[in-house]
């Protein structure tokens, strides 16, 4: 052979003995090439999966929320209705133990509220190494996060129907024993009286109840009505005097049956609404004066019937 077709065979075959190794090593960069793009599609979840991861974490979490903050609110308010008075407990510490109140409801139901969610979204399954991505975790705290959020606003719903300025009336309704106790004391000092005590209407039931009484410990009820002085008082708006309590067809001894004393005579005076004088809305009562009453004594107890007004009117 010619030099030339020599070193063209011979090419050949360095060729023919290269193209294996070449195969050779082309063919596992590709198969990682592959593995890893199957990877890849097999950790990130898609978008419409971690949707669903999204709603599946946000939904219970509005369940929480609501709860959380129904309870609160209304533990709260009943705490600093009922208690906030009587072992003086302020707004704030109520507060505190409505949300104690919340929290424990929570632990007990927390099962409950996340299996009902449960049935209207069946979260995704996710593998290990899904669950470790970071797109996956932020996922799913943003769902909790903006979950808990919208249940909590939701839950102050609560808030338009209850009165909120109810609490605070009752307070002050409560401070209004110790300053009649005051006004009562004193106007038996100036006036002579032996006993007395003031009896506010009650607007559903029509009747007067004893709110402050000396020497009485029960609450006394009586109709507004001509079958007791104090009830035709607060019936006609009228101030009444009276010399002897047993010769008065209206005066009713069942009163004094009830708490062991007897009366001798008496003086009863309507306190009107300071915003509306037509309106009654208590009864001043003294009883028993050694020398009997008086216009002068009537006097006396119209300027006690305006300040008593003026101290209810802050409950109204």
């Amino acid at each position: 052979l010619s030099p030339k077709k020599q070193r063209a065979k011979m090419l050949f075959r360095l060729r023919s003995a290269v193209r294996p190794l070449r195969q050779a090593f082309r063919r596992p960069c590709s198969n990682v090439t592959a593995s890893a793009e199957t990877a890849v599609s097999e950790q990130m979840p898609t978008k419409s999966v971690l949707g669903r991861h999204f709603l599946s974490c946000a939904l219970p979490m509005v369940g929480f929320g609501f709860m959380d903050n129904t309870i609160l609110i209304r533990a709260g308010e009943a705490i600093d209705r009922y208690f906030s008075e009587s072992i003086k407990m302020p707004s704030i510490v109520a507060a505190a133990w409505g949300q104690v109140v919340s929290d424990f409801c929570g632990v007990l139901s927390g099962g409950v509220v996340e299996s009902a969610s449960r049935r209207f979204l069946v979260p995704p399954a996710f593998t290990e190494s899904q669950i470790a991505l970071r797109t996956v975790q932020l996922t799913g705290t943003a769902g909790a996060a903006i979950g808990v959020v919208i249940g909590c606003l939701l839950g102050m719903v609560n808030l338009y129907n209850m009165d909120l300025d109810e609490v605070e009336r009752l307070k002050r309704f409560a401070e209004l024993q110790g300053t009649f106790e005051v006004v009562i004391r004193s106007a038996k000092e100036n006036i002579g009286a032996k006993e007395g005590s003031v009896f506010l209407v009650d607007d559903d039931s029509q009747e007067l109840y004893s709110y402050v009484a000396t020497g009485i410990k029960d609450t006394i009820r009586l109709p507004i009505s001509d079958r007791s002085i104090s009830g035709c008082a607060a019936l006609t708006n009228t101030p009444i005097i009276v010399p002897d309590a047993y010769a008065d067809p209206r005066f009713n001894s069942a009163v004094d049956k009830k708490t062991g004393r007897r009366t001798e005579n008496m003086m009863a005076f309507p306190v009107v609404s300071l915003s509306d004088d037509s309106k009654v809305i208590a009864v001043v009562m003294l009883l028993n004066k050694d020398s009997g009453f008086s216009k002068a004594d009537q006097a006396a107890c119209k300027m006690l019937s305006t300040h008593i007004a003026v101290f209810m009117s802050k409950c109204e």
